[in-house]
């Protein structure tokens, strides 16, 4: 009887389950130079998922910097969306 619960239980688990991914994305970035101590440059990122999945990014986005030889985080930036654009 408890196996038949247990089995019961996770085919309705698997059926409820759903994920959302995202399908693709670019990222490009330009340096801009300094400005006193701090690096400067232009970061263009683009995240790709299907239309119809009902899902939407987090507005404002959150952009990390990490460093290159410790791989420790450095900084976050809150980032505005500028909007979706549906690619056909």
């Amino acid at each position: 009887m408890r196996r038949h619960f247990l089995l019961i239980l996770l085919m309705a688990i698997a059926f409820s389950a759903r994920a959302d991914h995202i399908t693709g994305g670019e990222m490009f970035y330009t340096y801009l130079g300094r400005d006193g101590e701090n690096y400067k440059y232009e970061v263009t990122l683009k995240l790709f998922m299907r239309c119809n999945s009902g899902r939407r990014f987090n507005n404002p986005a959150t952009i990390s910097v990490f460093d290159k030889g410790s791989y420790t985080r450095i900084q976050n930036f809150d980032v505005e969306l500028n909007g979706p654009l549906t690619l056909s």
